[in-house]
């Protein structure tokens, strides 16, 4: 409850705390795990060695559930999903990203580093709009030796996935077509494969979403990857507060969750030069 000022500030001590401890745990993990052997190969770097091993026994059993455990499991398993924030890894109730410009999508490791940042930035600002029904992940950076690791506390959700279906076409199975059906897990809105298919079917999280906007002076807005569209094609795209590859997710613990929000605000506009910086950029202008 924060109903005073005093549960105000209990809430937020403990929040605090978790935090500390979140960070603390991250930071061990990111820094002496993950980066220490970064230049080891695949199948020789200790953290993603099965605790089942005979030949890479970890220091603590493996516990079912690592949030009421206080012994540290040190397994990390690699999962798939996304090409733009580098490799990813799930250790501990913690999600790491290893930033880096795997795929060239960014044009360079600095450029994926800063949007590891701008969603730090935009799930603060996010959280700053205090909206109740609203949930974020406690999110963390971490540089070290030039590379960054992006930290998030794991949510109960689940993530969109493409089923390929064989159907018979005749009646002597000769022939066969190859559909995809979508199976969005959990997500609700947005888009989780870079904008070709745009979740907004839960009023609820729209709704959410509308005081995220209004709160972050933030109009919705067409979104999402379409080739050459006629005229009338065009009235009927989705429109969302925020960019198409945002995520939220109604929970398996039926909360909405909010994660990927990198490209919440608009893109600052480039100046061709500092001149531009001090001088209107509109030439008509004296």
């Amino acid at each position: 409850p924060v109903n005073t000022s005093e549960d105000r500030v209990n809430r937020f001590t403990k929040i605090y705390e978790i935090y500390q401890r979140f960070t603390k745990t991250a930071q061990k993990l990111a820094k002496k795990i993950i980066i220490s052997e970064l230049g080891l190969t695949h199948h020789t770097k200790s953290f993603l060695r099965s605790p089942k091993s005979k030949s890479n026994k970890p220091r603590h059993s493996p516990s079912p559930s690592p949030l009421k455990s206080s012994k540290q499991n040190n397994f990390f398993k690699k999962i798939s999903g996304g090409f733009g924030s580098g490799e990813k890894y799930l250790s501990n109730g913690i999600f790491f990203k290893f930033v880096r410009d795997v795929y060239n999508i960014y044009g360079g490791d600095q450029f994926s580093m800063k949007a590891a940042g701008h969603e730090i930035k935009s799930t603060n600002s996010i959280s700053n709009c205090h909206i109740s029904n609203l949930n974020l992940p406690m999110c963390v950076t971490f540089d070290f030796l030039g590379f960054r690791i992006f930290a998030a506390s794991e949510l109960p959700i689940g993530n969109s996935t493409n089923i390929r279906i064989v159907t018979s076409t005749s009646s002597n199975n000769s022939e066969a077509t190859v559909n995809t059906k979508i199976h969005k897990g959990t997500l609700v809105y947005g888009s989780s494969n870079g904008g070709v298919t745009i979740w907004d079917e839960d009023p609820a999280m729209t709704e959410i979403m509308s005081q995220v906007g209004n709160a972050l002076n933030l109009k919705k807005h067409v979104v999402g990857w379409q080739p050459k569209l006629t005229e009338e094609q065009a009235k009927n795209l989705p429109s969302l507060y925020g960019p198409a590859d945002i995520e939220g997710h109604k929970g398996l613990d039926g909360r909405y969750y909010v994660i990927d929000t990198a490209r919440m605000f608009p893109a600052q506009r480039s100046f061709d030069s500092i001149y531009s910086l001090f001088i209107s950029c509109d030439k008509s202008l004296p």
